[in-house]
């Protein structure tokens, strides 16, 4: 590994901690907290179950440390994700909320957590949370990626259908299934944007809210 890699590390031995401290005190200390960021993601990412412990204790470290960074709205997202990890989920939930909050703040800085909150919600049947997971995708703008799109609308049709609003879940049925069927949004890169994966249950309940 290069040593401009020592914030991507996917292993986490005493050596690779004491690397990683070494260089994060040397690094200047606006560029802490994207470091912070960086190396959790990829510890997590890495799929070893027993990184996602210390992949969280960074990013609450790069909160506690750098609660005005600008990309706070993305710390608090990735500690959602690996608090559904560890089985987590109330803590997912307000980790979800306080990334919506910085992201009012610093409206620029794009983040998926609205859409994190009412997957998690649904998946866990957790009703009560019902109308605040539709709050947050009503605040959720145009989707020009289509795998975007379709997480929004697939979630707007499942939260309509559970309120009873039937027109409104076969209208966001309609155009989550049109997302899913939709191709590349850029000719050279036909991978990027598209749906890949869908859950069968969701679209089969999909396919049944557009008939209706």
């Amino acid at each position: 590994m290069s040593t401009r890699d020592w914030f991507r590390k996917r292993s986490w031995s005493s050596a690779d901690e004491a690397d990683f401290r070494t260089h994060l005190e040397r690094a200047r200390r606006h560029k802490r907290a994207q470091y912070l960021r960086i190396q959790a993601v990829e510890l997590r990412e890495g799929g070893d179950p027993q990184h996602l412990p210390i992949a969280l204790g960074l990013l609450e470290e790069a909160v506690r440390g750098f609660p005005d960074d600008f990309l706070l709205a993305w710390t608090h997202e990735q500690q959602a994700l690996c608090l559904i990890d560890l089985g987590r989920p109330d803590a997912a939930f307000d980790a979800l909320r306080w990334s919506l909050q910085a992201h009012r703040a610093q409206p620029s800085v794009g983040t998926g957590a609205g859409v994190t909150f009412a997957q998690l919600a649904l998946a866990l049947h957790r009703d009560a949370l019902y109308d605040e997971a539709r709050r947050y995708l009503a605040d959720i703008g145009e989707q020009v990626m289509s795998d975007a799109r379709y997480a929004v609308c697939s979630c707007r049709a499942l939260l309509a259908d559970a309120a009873g609003d039937r027109a409104e879940a076969a209208d966001q049925a309609r155009e989550a299934l049109r997302a899913a069927a939709a191709g590349p949004a850029f000719s050279r890169h036909k991978d990027v944007g598209t749906v890949k994966v869908v859950d069968p249950d969701i679209h089969a309940r999909l396919l049944a809210l557009s008939a209706a």
